[in-house]
């Protein structure tokens, strides 16, 4: 499908301005990473509300709190 690159200071930067844990930030960047490889964008708001939903929609099922 593609690669998923993900910045380590982009990472626990992100991590700290959400007040987020970077392993939980991980599995988010990757998340969202893995639904752009197949196919999903956010680039109209509908997309965006799409994208959004499948997020949480996995996160729950992997039972993954996305924010403290």
């Amino acid at each position: 499908l593609g690669d998923i690159f993900i910045n380590i200071d982009i990472l626990q930067s992100q991590a700290a301005l959400v007040g987020q844990d970077a392993s939980t930030e991980l599995k988010f960047l990757f998340m969202h990473g893995l639904l752009h490889l197949i196919g999903h964008d956010h680039q109209t708001y509908e997309e965006y509300e799409l994208m959004k939903s499948k997020e949480e929609e996995y996160f729950s099922k992997a039972k993954i709190r996305k924010y403290n």
